[in-house]
């Protein structure tokens, strides 16, 4: 959720909506802005993905609806049912870079896997409370780069 009020919220102008829109999280995020008028509203309906919803008469709550535009399902331990090892994403794009966060506490274990914290997949959009699905890291081929599988 991100939620504009305050002096910030007096004075949003138009063109940044599309800028402070951008961070709002697919699947359900919301912009709450505590400032509303006809010009702020106008653009709002123009967002991509955007449902305006029902608020208070200074407020202003944009819903995003739906995935990210080029992301698809990682739904099995191996990509999809037929175990392709291929995401179907056409947003992610190369030269792709490692980000890697807290301890490495990671252990190599049967087949070159590396245990450690299994990693959640999103299908549809479901969060934690209503599907969870995991992950495990391996190792690839001639290299220690992890790859969630």
């Amino acid at each position: 959720m991100v939620i504009v009020d305050g002096k910030m919220a007096a004075a949003l102008k138009t063109q940044d909506l599309p800028a402070i829109y951008q961070t709002v999280r697919p699947y359900g995020g919301m912009l709450c802005i505590f400032h509303k008028d006809a010009k702020l509203e106008k653009e709002a309906k123009a967002l991509p993905q955007a449902r305006i919803l029902e608020a208070g008469p200074d407020q202003l709550f944009v819903k995003k609806v739906g995935a990210l535009p080029g992301s698809a399902d990682w739904s099995h331990q191996y990509a999809d049912a037929g175990q392709s090892v291929v995401s179907q994403d056409s947003r992610v794009k190369a030269p792709l870079g490692l980000l890697w966060f807290g301890v490495q506490r990671m252990k190599k274990s049967f087949r070159g896997t590396v245990m450690g914290h299994p990693h959640r997949l999103r299908v549809g959009g479901c969060s934690s409370r209503e599907q969870t699905l995991f992950a495990r890291w391996t190792s690839t081929p001639g290299g220690s780069c992890g790859n969630a599988n």
